[in-house]
């Protein structure tokens, strides 16, 4: 079991942790439990739901650690009240989310041919920057098609805000919409003639 679903593995890890520290952590507490869950396996199941049922069960137990860290009337506001976390396990276990989770990109970015423009927040925490913005330049150029700009942007998260922590916590109580540096990355490119 496990082998061939390390890019599942980060996947999952990548989508539920808060900070690269709490990414370690679950990254070690999943390996930990796929090994032990080993001699359980019965193949009720395929494999990937094995390690996503895993992935799931310590992800929730990583949440509801991180939240007794913190006073009740904390837990609300930085989004680990007890609904906010059965929201977001409901989120994890919908469809889309499971088929995100699956989705394989390579295949696809070899089939792009048109100009690609590629941006990651440095801070973004909800996807590995360097790792992505290497994966989809790599991808594209895996199908031939050399036409792929990628930038990691320092101090931007997710949503390309300028940013403390990247944290999902802190996007509502930032007053930037989207960094001006993006603005014009994303104009300039737009603007420089295709190659021939």
């Amino acid at each position: 079991m496990a082998r061939g679903q390390r890019g599942l593995h980060f996947k999952v890890v990548r989508a539920h942790a808060f900070t690269a520290h709490d990414e370690d952590d679950l990254f070690q507490e999943i390996a930990t439990q796929v090994w032990n869950s080993i001699p359980q396996f019965r193949a009720e199941s395929t494999e990937t739901t094995s390690l996503y049922r895993v992935a799931l069960n310590s992800s929730l137990t990583l949440l509801q650690s991180i939240a007794a860290h913190y006073p009740p009337e904390r837990r609300e506001t930085m989004g680990f009240s007890a609904s906010a976390i059965e929201q977001q396990l409901a989120q994890f276990l919908s469809p889309w989310f499971v088929k995100l989770i699956a989705c394989e990109a390579a295949p696809v970015l070899r089939q792009i041919r048109c100009r690609v423009l590629a941006l990651n927040g440095e801070k973004d925490i909800q996807v590995a920057c360097q790792e992505n913005l290497a994966a989809i330049r790599e991808g594209i150029r895996a199908g031939g098609n050399s036409g792929v700009t990628t930038h990691a942007l320092p101090g931007l998260n997710h949503l390309f805000q300028h940013c403390d922590s990247g944290a999902v916590s802190e996007y509502g109580t930032i007053e930037e919409t989207m960094s001006p540096e993006v603005l014009r990355i994303v104009g300039e490119w737009i603007l420089q003639r295709p190659p021939d």
